[in-house]
């Protein structure tokens, strides 16, 4: 079976595509970072040979405005490769002297991005005028060119099956043949922290892509072509017979950011797999968490509160819920006999920041703890950057004005983290000085001896300065009129640092009411703003 890595080029595209996830990103590009080199992709092309792909795939953000970009494509293709590809928008392959230049380095597959058959349905998703036509043309153009020079390349198109383009498939699909492809991936939108707040807009349940799907291909498609599903069961298509094309290569990707050394990525929970694919032998990750209706998410957490809690009700990790799903779980924490009723929240959700507010308020909870995250440099990579959340948290104090008291939650150890972007004691205190200005009372400071959970233990001066800002932040809170709290976590009792600052700053342990649903878990840290990463184990 072969292997296909993905090489990541970097976040520079001319598409300003509504679901994309990078935008946010590219914000940030070059304040702390620089694109990655034509040795540093070498490096990872060879990476990736040397571990037995016989296939090298470009993607972006847009490969195609690499000016390197050819280079590239020979190089992986002079060092063995069988098959060098670019994931593209299509629109650089409208002019023949480009395709011309990529032909000639070896390039000899592309999948071009094609969202509708029309620019309407198109440039709904890529937001430039102008978009469509120039992908159509970029796909005739390259086929034309290369039948020319008698050189055999592969046309793929991708579709993102949204609300707004699902009846429209079967048309995509037969104007992505009349152009030359004959392999259609349609895959759904992707949810992670950076997407979900306008998931909404764009998620479609597991049913509904499944018949967008099968509507498109019920008749054969005229020019003979297949479908292959991405990111779906593939389970879900089997009565539909050959059009189908299954997963046939074991698929790496190299993130333009990763660490060279750093081969053993692993699978995120982005998945679940039923019993039935014990005995299945297909290439297929299973059901992406956010197909499933989140009313039958709820139905999963409530069941899983009705567990014995002990005093205080704390739950979080609600950020895939709509707005009837969370008033649900809610009301089912309402009926439990606690004294107090706590909810996590980080500002960033498919439920509104003034709804989760107001049926906090509905379903009688004393405290709505705001967890800040600032954007941070991933530990190990070169320009891996995980979004933050002070703005969001920023704006939610203007919602509370009834029951529900405001709470902050402020990992200490980011205030000292070099890896922390834009994040200092002055952004805690002015975030402490709105909370006191919205009735809140507390201020939750969490430490560790890691500046990332998985990281090494930090040195004695480190956790020093950890310590001494905990104290800081503590006088300062309480000079405001707030109160500090430290949260346990786990191993609390065996950390000096924590017992150091736990001997000024009162503690609170969180773990007997903690709410442990399954999906409240760090290994849902791809999508979930809430979780108290630093306080909590593992939720299996």
């Amino acid at each position: 079976m072969g292997k296909v890595v993905t090489v990541e080029t970097g976040l520079a595209c001319n598409n300003r595509c509504a679901h994309c996830p990078q935008p946010p990103l590219r914000s940030l590009f070059g304040k702390i970072a620089k694109n990655l080199s034509t040795e540093d992709i070498k490096q990872r092309i060879m990476m990736g040979l040397e571990q037995g792909a016989d296939e090298i795939a470009f993607t972006g953000g847009e490969p195609t405005l690499r000016t390197d970009i050819g280079q590239l494509i020979r190089f992986a293709h002079d060092n063995g490769a069988k098959r060098v590809s670019v994931t593209t928008n299509g629109r650089m392959f409208s002019y023949a002297a480009f395709c011309d230049q990529m032909l000639d380095a070896g390039l000899n597959g592309v999948s071009v991005s094609l969202h509708g058959p029309d620019a309407k349905t198109h440039e709904a998703l890529t937001c430039v005028q102008g978009s469509f036509k120039q992908a159509v043309s970029g796909i005739a153009t390259l086929v034309k060119r290369a039948a020319q020079r008698r050189i055999l390349i592969d046309i793929t198109t991708i579709t993102v099956v949204w609300p707004s383009n699902a009846a429209h498939l079967r048309d995509t699909l037969v104007l992505a043949g009349s152009l030359g492809a004959k392999l259609h991936i349609v895959q759904p939108f992707i949810v992670s922290r950076d997407t979900l707040a306008k998931s909404s807009k764009f998620l479609m349940t597991r049913q509904e892509l499944k018949t967008a799907i099968s509507n498109a291909v019920k008749e054969p498609l005229p020019h003979g072509g297949r479908v292959k599903p991405y990111n779906l069961p593939v389970c879900d298509f089997d009565e539909l017979g050959d059009v189908i094309e299954h997963q046939q290569k074991r698929l790496k990707t190299v993130k333009h950011y990763a660490d060279i050394d750093d081969r053993n990525q692993q699978v995120s929970s982005q998945f679940f797999k039923g019993f039935a694919c014990d005995e299945c032998d297909l290439l297929c990750p299973g059901v992406r968490i956010e197909l499933i209706p989140d009313t039958e998410l709820a139905d999963f957490i409530v069941k899983d509160l009705k567990k014995a809690l002990e005093g205080e009700l704390i739950i979080s990790s609600l950020d895939l819920l709509g707005v009837k799903a969370i008033d649900k779980v809610l009301a089912a924490c309402k009926s439990q006999p606690v004294a107090k009723r706590t909810l996590l929240w980080g500002g960033v959700g498919r439920t509104r920041n003034d709804q989760i507010v107001g049926l906090s308020e509905k379903h009688g909870f004393d405290e709505l703890v705001l967890m800040v995250r600032p954007t941070v440099r991933q530990a190990g990579g070169v320009q891996a950057w995980e979004l933050g959340n002070i703005d969001q948290i920023n704006s939610m104090f203007a919602h509370f004005n009834g029951s529900v008291r405001p709470a902050l939650f402020v990992v200490v150890n980011y205030l000292l983290d070099d890896r922390t972007v834009g994040f200092d004691t002055a952004q805690v205190l002015e975030l402490a000085k709105q909370l006191k200005a919205s009735k809140g009372l507390r201020v939750y400071l969490a430490v560790s001896p890691r500046t990332d959970p998985a990281a090494p233990v930090l040195d004695l001066k480190q956790q020093d300065a950890i310590v001494q800002k905990s104290l800081e932040l503590g006088g300062a809170f309480k000079t405001m009129g707030l109160e500090p709290l430290l949260v346990a976590n786990p191993s609390a009792e065996k950390e000096p640092m924590w017992l150091r600052v736990s001997s000024h700053v009162p503690a609170v342990d969180w773990a007997p009411g903690f709410v442990k649903h399954r999906f409240a878990g760090p290994q849902f840290g791809w999508v979930m703003w809430s979780y108290p990463v630093w306080v909590r184990e593992p939720v299996l």
